[in-house]
């Protein structure tokens, strides 16, 4: 039987211990999962009913002593809602799959349950109608009903208790067999697969040791052993003769490559020699080039930047044409500017001297005020003395009146009046007098002020007149100027007309020196391909020449027969 079938045996084998393990796990799990399912479906919801049944039958009694205790008519109500209650728990309870011992003791809870709960419900009935009275008497009646309907209530709770924890101990005894089986399943298993693997390995691993030791020989180059021998037909005596057969073609190989690395040597020194000449002319030849071609680029710079120069100087020149253009044309703005401001100055100059003549007459006018208001003063000075004067005449008559009497009255009362008019007159006069010194005082101010401003008027027309010389000082030389303007915006124009033609030779120049420099690039770009060819043919042949060496050291390594 070959390997194959062997190891396919031993591993159908040991799927059928892994099967039986498994299934005997899977039967004790199910078995386990029957137990669990009918404890839970029969004795835990039995259980959980039962307790529902216990505090329903308890309430039932709360209710009824606590409607009788409180006389509360709403507690009989309660008391019928959990007798109904109880009616369908105990229903319910009846459709469990119960033991024979449970139905027993269930058919004699309904008995006392259908006693008590007649009672109950009459006693309910009188509580909700508040006949309080004659419910505490029929429930004194009735208590023994109740404990009898408890207690076997509770012996029915007991027996169901007891059973579930005889299922409990069953479902226990099941896992504990279960496990034991699995356990020596288990055991068994791992001993049989233990002893395949011992047998399967003395049985194949021998032979495949000797195959690796040969095979470790013949990698660190030992093909001088005899052939090994066996009589297996399977796959570990193929194995063998497959290695006898490379051992015998590896013998062949390494004799021929061990030639070829011989011929292979010499013919690639011959090549690194030739490939080592062609590089010398190669890199000559391309050093040449390149400083022709750095030449050549470096004259292309050269006059693309006086191109570049050349150009930013004819900007300048036009900009410079332009500037001295506008520069024109502002200055013959300002020389008629200049003129008209001169025409204003001879203008202003007129009026300087028309208003020099005004205030002179103002203030000889003035003058003449001042005469006058002194000669208006000295007759107000003479209007007061005769006032003066006339005011003692009548003080004089007033007092002849006096004396005359009765003849006198009339006078008196002239001489009363005369007195009272030399008073306003004096009065008036001492108003006059104070005006006529209030106009004095104002006219010797203006007199000082129109000679003060026409002491300014003489300066300033004095002023205009030599800033009016100034002005035509001023418009001569800005008329030089202009000429002179005039003559670099001609020069400047004739310049930028010259730098154009020179940019433009300039531009052709720079075309040219970039046709050579590419042209020179190109050739040296050739060269140096030819060298990097070369190169790479001298790197190829010294390349050629080292594997040759490391193939002839490679093939020493291996050791054949003679």
């Amino acid at each position: 039987m070959k390997i194959k079938g062997k190891l396919v045996m031993s591993y159908v084998m040991i799927a059928v211990l892994v099967l039986v393990v498994g299934g005997g796990a899977i039967f004790g799990m199910a078995t386990i999962q029957d137990n669990a399912r009918l404890l839970y479906h029969n004795r835990v919801e039995p259980l959980g009913a039962m307790t529902e049944i216990i505090q329903t039958g308890e309430n039932l009694r709360v209710q009824v002593l606590e409607g009788i205790a409180e006389e509360n008519t709403a507690r009989g109500e309660d008391a019928v809602v959990a007798i109904d209650t109880m009616n369908s728990l105990l229903e319910n309870y009846g459709q469990f799959q119960l033991r024979e011992q449970e139905q027993g003791i269930y058919d004699q809870l309904l008995l006392e349950w259908d006693t008590y709960s007649s009672q109950a419900r009459t006693n309910a009935r009188m509580i909700a109608a508040g006949q309080f009275d004659s419910a505490a008497t029929s429930d004194s009646a009735m208590a023994n009903d109740f404990v009898a309907f408890r207690e076997t209530l509770y012996e029915l709770r007991d027996v169901s208790l007891a059973i579930a924890e005889g299922n409990f101990n069953d479902g226990e005894a099941a896992f504990s067999t279960v496990r034991l089986i699995t356990i020596a399943i288990a055991v068994f298993a791992v001993v049989l697969a233990i002893a395949l693997g011992l047998l399967m390995g003395r049985h194949v691993g021998n032979p495949l040791k000797k195959v690796t030791d040969r095979l470790t020989l013949i990698a660190q180059g030992d093909l001088t052993h005899e052939d090994m021998h066996t009589k297996r037909k399977d796959e570990v005596g193929q194995l063998v003769d497959v290695t006898n057969m490379m051992q015998e073609d590896l013998q062949a190989v390494i004799r021929s490559v061990s030639g070829a690395a011989e011929r292979l040597t010499g013919a690639s020194a011959g090549l690194t020699q030739s490939s080592r000449d062609v590089r010398e002319g190669s890199e000559q030849i391309a050093s040449t080039m390149q400083e022709l071609s750095s030449g050549s680029e470096t004259q292309a710079n050269t006059v693309a930047t006086l191109s570049e120069k050349m150009e930013e100087f004819l900007n300048k020149i036009e900009e410079a044409n332009k500037r001295t253009e506008d520069v024109s044309n502002d200055s013959t703005k300002v020389i008629e500017q200049t003129a008209n401001g001169y025409k204003m100055m001879e203008s202003a100059l007129n009026q300087m001297i028309t208003i020099d003549g005004i205030v002179n007459d103002a203030v000889q006018k003035v003058a003449g005020l001042e005469k006058r208001s002194g000669e208006v003063s000295k007759l107000v000075t003479v209007i007061q003395d005769i006032a003066e004067q006339t005011n003692l005449l009548a003080l004089n008559a007033a007092i002849e009146a006096a004396r005359a009497g009765e003849h006198g009255a009339g006078f008196a009362v002239v001489a009363d009046e005369v007195r009272k008019l030399a008073e306003d007159v004096s009065n008036s006069v001492r108003e006059i007098t104070a005006i006529i010194q209030g106009i004095q005082t104002d006219t010797k101010e203006v007199v000082g002020a129109l000679e003060s401003g026409y002491g300014e008027v003489n300066t300033g027309t004095v002023q205009m007149a030599q800033t009016g010389q100034n002005f035509n000082e001023i418009n001569e030389a800005i008329k030089k100027m202009v000429e002179k303007i005039e003559y670099v915006t001609s020069t400047l124009s004739g310049i930028s007309a010259d730098s154009v033609e020179i940019n433009t030779s300039i531009e052709e120049i720079a075309s040219v020196a970039e046709e050579s420099a590419a042209g020179i690039e190109e050739t040296a770009a050739s060269s140096e391909e030819a060298a990097s060819s070369m190169e790479e043919i001298s790197t190829s042949a010294d390349t050629l020449s080292e594997l040759a060496e490391n193939l002839n050291q490679e093939v020493s390594h291996f050791k054949t027969l003679a």
